[in-house]
């Protein structure tokens, strides 16, 4: 943990992860409130909704993102990073999308956008651990970045709850978090892995 914790790169992508963990359980989290109240549906139709409209996408995402990931990193050390930050850009459109429609249709292709790009980075996540973290600590370094991930968006859940009490609407707060995938992007960027993975 010390090794870890006194790593910059590493600290860096944590920092990107939790921003990420924070926008993935509010979305996957309050999707289907915001579907059942926003088109008037019953609950487990909403829920079947958000679940399926993001989760189908999103098993293709993974393999597309992963592909296409494992192919550029090839001529560049970056491949993993550029190609997650173009499937989370992918998917910020999708969250306004999801998030803003009138029309359940596109509201759904929205949630499909954001499934199938979204899953780009949890295909490049060990990767560019790999290409970051000494070889002796990869394991504790993914467990740790899924603990904090889970943690700090757990958080975030229980924080929209709460603004939700205060009469903010959830597409505001869903608009909200495309802002903080923005920023995760972002970050990301700043990120410069130098070697391949072995």
């Amino acid at each position: 943990m010390k090794s870890l914790l006194g790593h910059l790169p590493y600290l860096h992508f944590l920092t990107y992860v939790i921003l990420m963990g924070t926008v993935g359980l509010v979305v996957n989290s309050w999707m289907p409130t915001y579907v059942m109240e926003h088109f008037h549906m019953a609950q487990g139709a909403a829920g079947l909704a958000a679940a399926a409209y993001q989760n189908v996408p999103g098993l293709l995402g993974l393999f597309v993102g992963g592909a296409w990931a494992d192919r550029w990193s090839r001529s560049s050390p970056r491949g993993y990073v550029y190609v997650t930050v173009v499937g989370l850009l992918l998917a910020v459109p999708g969250i306004l999308f999801a998030s803003q429609s009138p029309i359940f249709a596109l509201a759904m292709v929205g949630l499909m956008l954001y499934g199938f790009g979204v899953e780009f980075g949890d295909a490049t996540q060990m990767p560019i651990i790999c290409q970051i973290v000494d070889s002796r600590y990869r394991a504790t370094a993914y467990g740790t970045m899924n603990f904090v991930q889970q943690i700090t968006g757990g958080f975030a859940v229980y924080a929209t709850g709460l603004l939700r009490d205060l009469r903010i609407e959830t597409s505001s707060i869903l608009l909200g978090a495309a802002g903080v995938q923005v920023l995760g992007s972002g970050m990301l960027l700043l990120l410069k892995p130098r070697k391949r993975v072995r």
